[in-house]
């Protein structure tokens, strides 16, 4: 159950990325094409390794 529900957070944060470069493509349409995609692409690593670390300090700094 373990791997099927880490297999599903992969999809489903490999579809968030795809979501962000498309996005990145359509907001940024003044840059040549994958620059749009790149700055999409850097937004999301941004915003996952907010989360992330979030993530993290909350379950250290939780009471066991």
């Amino acid at each position: 159950m373990a791997i099927g529900k880490s297999v599903l957070i992969g999809l489903l944060a490999a579809a968030g990325g795809l979501l962000f470069a498309e996005l990145g493509m359509e907001l940024f349409n003044g840059i040549p094409n994958g620059g749009g995609a790149a700055v999409g692409v850097g937004l999301y690593l941004c915003f996952v390794v907010v989360v992330c670390t979030g993530v993290i300090l909350s379950k250290i700094n939780s009471p066991k």
